[in-house]
């Protein structure tokens, strides 16, 4: 199938545009851009031109989200995620939209059926991942190997250098051109108040009051949190709802929908409301706890600003914060090297928007002074 630009019934952006061409070469792509910017559309277009895909999703609701949308464009897909997964049968064509877990379990199936493209969609969870908490992710760079494979096909908005080295390893003797690099939104501010944590719902109010009225979404750390944050609010804010992992699918979709919908005006989550999920009108952020990573920390900066309307995400810390979160850097120096990065991250002066644009691409220009967009900056105070 021709991908060109010409030859499709919309405008594609140089990115979209680049990772198309790369992929008609039998190229292994990464595409980094925000959510919302069109990775999804890249797999689409290129997918079209095959029978066996391949879609891997590291969540349930957002490989249901794929499934939806394949669906309504008159893809076939077979569903190998959650409590009814299932193997695509022998000669049996369509998108295998499947789990780390289901493929890694299935690997024998996946030769057999001779998959022609793969798609690793969310691709920062290989590197992030895979060395401790869902080892199957490892099972991509099988599939990676198979002959009958043409090209693959990696996306995220976040993704560090140490992350894009980790997948050049993975893919052993197979080139990975990367199109795209990490940016925060010029329309984002982010403002990093240090504040002890029993005084922060206080300020979470100030700013529901007066700078959030539209929509907010509050990012804490624990189910647990989310509840007793919902339960401090709601007399106060009657259009608000909490959102973990611990609620049933069909909870979780109908709250996703109340959101969207704008039937509801504030959201409790944890990081379960994070990945892929593209609110257009979310315009403020909360983290009222310190991120584990940086990584972490872009995705729940990542919620806002999806349109490029102007965006504020606010973000507490008190030093009290990372000696709570000690336990997860114990038995992994790795683990604990991230939550170095986050603290410092934290507690510097300087830009914060610099700061975490160099980690996530070491290659990104020195800072040029003030960028007027951070509390690391003049005109922005903490």
């Amino acid at each position: 199938m021709d991908t060109s630009p010409n030859n499709q019934n919309q405008i594609l952006r140089a990115s979209q545009t680049e990772a198309l061409k790369a992929l008609a070469d039998h190229q292994h792509v990464l595409l980094i851009a925000p959510t919302g910017s069109g990775k999804t559309l890249v797999f689409e277009l290129h997918a079209r031109q095959f029978d066996r895909v391949i879609a891997v999703v590291p969540l349930v609701a957002l490989a249901r989200q794929l499934a939806q949308n394949l669906a309504n464009k008159g893809f076939e897909t077979i569903e190998g995620f959650g409590g009814s997964a299932r193997s695509p049968a022998k000669g049996e064509k369509g998108i295998w939209i499947v789990s780390p877990e289901v493929l890694s379990n299935r690997l024998e199936v996946t030769r057999r059926w001779l998959p022609e493209f793969l798609f690793v969609d969310e691709a920062h969870c290989v590197w992030d991942w895979a060395d401790d908490f869902r080892p199957e992710f490892l099972s991509v760079f099988d599939v990676c190997q198979l002959s009958s494979l043409r090209s693959s096909y990696w996306a995220t908005a976040t993704i560090p250098s140490l992350g894009v080295r980790f997948l050049r390893e993975g893919l052993e003797n197979l080139p990975l051109h990367i199109v795209g690099q990490f940016s925060v939104p010029s329309s984002i501010q982010i403002r990093v108040m240090h504040e002890s944590l029993h005084k922060r719902l206080g300020r979470v109010r100030e700013v529901l009051s007066t700078d959030a009225k539209d929509a907010c979404v509050i990012f804490v750390s624990t189910r647990q949190l989310a509840e007793r944050v919902y339960s401090a609010l709601q007399a106060e804010y009657s259009s608000t709802a909490y959102y973990h992992a611990g609620l049933s699918p069909e909870e979780r979709k109908a709250i996703e929908s109340n959101f969207r919908s704008r039937k509801t005006r504030f959201m409790i989550a944890t990081s379960a409301f994070g990945m892929g999920m593209d609110i257009s009108h979310l315009r403020h952020g909360i983290i009222l706890q310190p991120t584990v990573s940086l990584l972490a920390l872009a995705q729940a900066i990542g919620r806002v600003g999806r349109t490029g309307d102007s965006a504020k995400v606010y973000a507490f810390w008190d030093s009290d914060d990372f000696g709570r979160l000690s336990w997860i850097a114990e038995g992994s120096e790795r683990r604990g090297r991230m939550l170095a990065e986050a603290e410092a991250w934290y507690r510097s002066r300087a830009c914060k928007i610099h700061i975490l644009e160099k980690y996530f691409d070491s290659k990104s220009p020195d800072s040029q002074g003030n960028c007027g967009r951070c509390s690391g900056c003049a005109n922005i105070s903490h």
